[in-house]
């Protein structure tokens, strides 16, 4: 039985991991955070030297921990308030993963996003140079890591949150009531967290070990103003009406890499992949 940790685990793509992969029964599960989300919540604080020396030495090298799904990271505010912060935690603790296991049978499966890109093109390829002006993209592309043993996964998510008055899409929109904007030129390729939880556990049990740098996306996009009706649609809100903003254009839409011995099947379509989410929640 395959050992994994989840660092993150408060996080909204974290708490999806980890209550996904649980649920499961094929793995131990363990979780780390500077939340408790259940009674066998690891405590810590990454910047922490202390903590997360113990935490490399029992946590992970004594527990003999197969993959660390490292979820950890400063969004778009908090990089701006604190760029110092940061650049430790978006763009110094990945390598620090990288390094202290890299002589280890431990693999660390890092989240990215499409955030490494202006926007300005969209449809990026693998390949491409990150191209981010603000210090969450920048930092976050600093923050990649890419060889032949551990994992980046990039990509855009949107889903529950445990805080309240969560910042995302999804958790922004389900408080509001009455008219809300929504972007026409604003373009996503991104998942549900379910589907990113789905997508790593096909990445654990593939015989294939996949490795590098790996942009999951599905082979469709949508704007922001098409999302929100889709999600208004699925959870029968009835009290929100979205009205078109054609102000802002962006279209950060990756394109999913191709490989010939790992392919992940999403979802026909952005309302299939809503309608999932909506019955897991539920469960």
């Amino acid at each position: 039985m395959k050992q994994i940790m989840v660092l993150g685990s408060s996080g909204m793509a974290g708490h999806t991991i980890y209550n996904y992969l649980s649920s499961l029964n094929k793995y131990r599960v363990f979780d780390a955070s500077r939340t408790i989300i259940n009674k066998k919540t690891i405590l810590i604080d990454v910047e922490n030297q202390m903590e997360l020396s113990k935490f490399i030495t029992y946590d992970l090298f004594k527990r003999k921990i197969d993959i660390v799904i490292n979820c950890i990271g400063l969004l778009v505010k908090d990089c701006e308030e604190n760029p110092a912060k940061a650049s430790y935690i978006n763009s110094y603790f990945p390598h620090l993963l990288e390094l202290v296991t890299k002589k280890s049978n431990i693999k660390i499966v890092h989240l990215s996003t499409d955030c490494v890109f202006s926007g300005n093109n969209g449809n990026y390829f693998d390949f491409e140079n990150p191209d981010a002006i603000d210090f969450y993209g920048k930092s976050k592309a600093l923050g990649e890591i890419n060889n032949n043993k551990d994992l980046t996964i990039r990509m855009s998510i949107i889903g529950r949150e445990l805080k309240k008055n969560g910042t995302g899409l999804f958790e922004w929109f389900m408080r509001q009531t009455g008219r809300v904007r929504g972007y026409t030129n604003a373009i996503w390729s991104g998942i549900t967290t379910l589907e990113l939880a789905k997508a790593i556990e096909q990445i654990i049990d593939s015989p294939f070990n996949l490795t590098g740098l790996y942009q999951l996306a599905p082979n469709y996009s949508i704007s922001k103003f098409d999302l929100l009706n889709l999600i208004n649609k699925v959870w029968e809100r009835k009290d929100i009406k979205i009205i078109p903003d054609y102000i802002k254009s962006i279209d950060k839409s990756l394109i999913n890499t191709y490989h010939t011995k790992f392919t992940y099947n999403f979802p026909e379509s952005y309302e299939q992949m809503l309608k999932e989410y909506r019955a897991y929640l539920n469960e």
